[in-house]
């Protein structure tokens, strides 16, 4: 009788200390992706921070990266302003994207280092040590509920710009006496590498008793490039992980549901970009999951401390950069009333302009400028340097190359490889004009072991080939003519173009094989200023709509083309396809 009496007060008390360790509040975290210096949300942000503290003890946020660039504001401080803000807001976790790397490696430590929050990454991997720069992971406690934080940065990170690790400036990532990169992304050249080395954190997290796993991902759940790890791919090849909170696509995902290899059902959710969203994750006590997306402007609640320095901030970066530098009658067009990327799709006025002025500026044959380069419109009416900062937030500067028409032809080839789709890496020009043929299907390319563009396999010569070719009568302005000739596939033309490619091998190394001759030759946006003088401060009406320097048109196989201008070149046919120029 006694060791049964004494048993039932054993089990009762047992009772006692697990309901008393259950936890009766909601986890809840707040997270975002692709804020691109939309600093006004972060108020907004901590305002929801505040009340749901009154509600629950354990509330959180999260960052999944790109806040650091995208506006006059990230790129005068380099991203410093912008951590200020987000230590102010009270950030706990934060995975880095990619734009927290383009300012170079050795800033992008000191943002690091500079923020309050727990910086994680479980494939930034230094190769001496086969250790990671940051955390893979933490683990919160929340009363008795553990979640685990899992860091994952896009490997294309190290392939839109591998010097970017190679600067022998920044000793902490490069040995330069044995011209070693230390460090590498874990998934650049292997997809599965990267689900292994995730997996082994997860198993890692959950075997330090671990209830819940949280990716924080800037993968993107859909990319343009197919070789690249997504947030979808990355689910489906793991297990153990609850949900990835995700950036870099830009996409808005309120909730979705993805098998993982196990059968069972992971969440996915992403904001979409600039603060238009901020993301509510909540656990309940029983474990159970919830994910919302909150409209910023539906907001009202704000937190005063966070609102104040970011108007002190702002104000501070307007009274640098509003002088006016000149007026346009009309918009320059980057992006559409909706907020579409066209400049990534299609020729524009604002492209149109700005390789002009690199052409025009530094006396050069042609100019090249990647879509992804140019990133906002220009209103009619005054122009200020600050309007020229969010057409270029990167802070790049411009050098003058060469290259052979047949090199050039690669360029271009390679460059339209994914039209029509959005792609950052469409070149867009001055000084020439070409068709593409948008029912040929792009050449096959080759890349080096980094991944990098190397050139285009071309057809069996001793087969004749259909007309294949994307890119065909390409054309050069020639100054003295004031006219446009055909390309001479074996003569150099000079070339003005970002450092980052002609440098950092940008865009998958695209303009690899350009011979620099002169290193500096001035920032981007100066540049721009500089044209804008030239041109007496007032931008003038051939601006007003795209001047056809890329037409798209139609093949047809019975050789008949669908043209506007073909009647003007006044020439025979002159396939500029890589087959010629071989």
């Amino acid at each position: 009788m006694k060791t049964f009496t004494f048993t039932k007060i054993v089990l009762a008390c047992l009772l006692i200390v697990a309901f008393a360790c259950k936890r009766k509040d909601n986890i809840v975290i707040l997270y975002d992706n692709d804020v691109h210096c939309a600093v006004d949300g972060y108020a907004k942000m901590a305002g929801v921070k505040n009340e749901l503290k009154k509600q629950t003890p354990y509330v959180s946020v999260v960052s999944c990266g790109d806040f650091a660039q995208g506006d006059v504001i990230g790129t005068l401080s380099e991203g410093g302003s912008i951590v200020k803000i987000m230590n102010q807001v009270g950030y706990d976790v934060v995975v880095f994207g990619n734009h927290e790397f383009d300012y170079g490696f050795h800033t992008m430590e000191e943002l690091a280092s500079q923020l309050k929050a727990t910086v994680v990454s479980c494939n930034l991997i230094n190769k001496k040590t086969d250790k990671t720069l940051f955390k893979p992971y933490i683990i919160k406690e929340y009363g008795p509920t553990k979640v685990a934080y899992i860091g994952v940065i896009t490997p294309e990170t190290l392939t839109s710009s591998p010097n970017l690790f190679e600067d022998v400036d920044y000793i902490s990532q490069f040995d330069a006496e044995n011209n070693v990169v230390n460090y590498e992304f874990e998934g650049d050249f292997c997809a599965d590498s990267l689900y292994r080395q995730v997996q082994k954190h997860v198993d890692a997290a959950r075997s330090q008793g671990a209830d819940m796993v949280v990716v924080l991902a800037h993968l993107g759940d859909e990319l343009i490039d197919k070789t690249m790890p997504t947030s979808v791919s990355l689910i489906e090849q793991t297990h153990g992980i609850d949900v990835v909170l995700d950036g870099h696509a830009h996409h808005t995902i309120a909730d979705t549901l993805i098998a993982n290899n196990q059968n069972q059902m992971v969440h996915l959710s992403s904001t979409g970009s600039n603060f238009k969203n901020i993301g509510q994750l909540t656990i309940a006590p029983d474990n159970t999951l919830s994910l919302q997306l909150l409209h910023v402007d539906s907001l009202t609640m704000v937190d005063d401390s966070v609102k104040a320095l970011v108007d002190t901030l702002k104000n501070h970066t307007l009274v640098f950069g509003q002088e006016r530098v000149g007026r346009t009658p009309f918009p320059l067009i980057a992006n559409d009333a909706n907020g579409n990327r066209i400049v990534r799709k299609k020729e524009t006025n604002l492209a149109n302009f700005c390789t002009d002025a690199f052409r025009i500026m530094l006396d050069t044959d042609i100019a090249l400028i990647n879509a992804g380069g140019i990133r906002e419109n220009i209103a009619a009416g005054d122009i200020t340097y600050n309007d020229l900062l969010r057409v270029f937030p990167f802070n790049n500067t411009v050098c003058i190359a060469t290259l052979t028409g047949c090199q050039l032809i690669d360029v271009l080839e390679f460059s339209t490889r994914f039209f029509p789709k959005e792609s950052g890496g469409l070149m867009h020009v001055s000084g020439l004009r070409y068709m593409l043929f948008e029912n040929c299907d792009p050449h096959t390319f080759y890349y080096d072991e980094q991944g990098l563009f190397m050139g285009i396999v071309s057809p069996n010569s001793n087969i004749p080939p259909p007309p294949s070719c994307r890119i065909e009568y390409v054309q050069i302005w020639d100054k003295k003519q004031q006219k446009y000739i055909p390309i001479e596939p074996e003569k150099e033309y000079t070339l003005a173009a970002f450092d980052y490619h002609l440098k950092e091998l940008g865009d998958q190394g695209i303009l690899r094989y350009a011979q620099l001759k002169e290193d500096y030759k001035g920032q981007d946006v100066d540049i721009l200023a500089r044209y804008i003088a030239y041109l007496g401060y007032q931008i003038p009406s051939k601006y007003a709509v795209r001047q056809k320097r890329m037409h798209v048109g139609v093949m047809q196989l019975d050789g008949d083309e669908d043209t506007e201008w073909y009647d003007d070149m006044n020439y025979d046919f002159f396939s500029t396809s890589y087959r010629v120029c071989q």
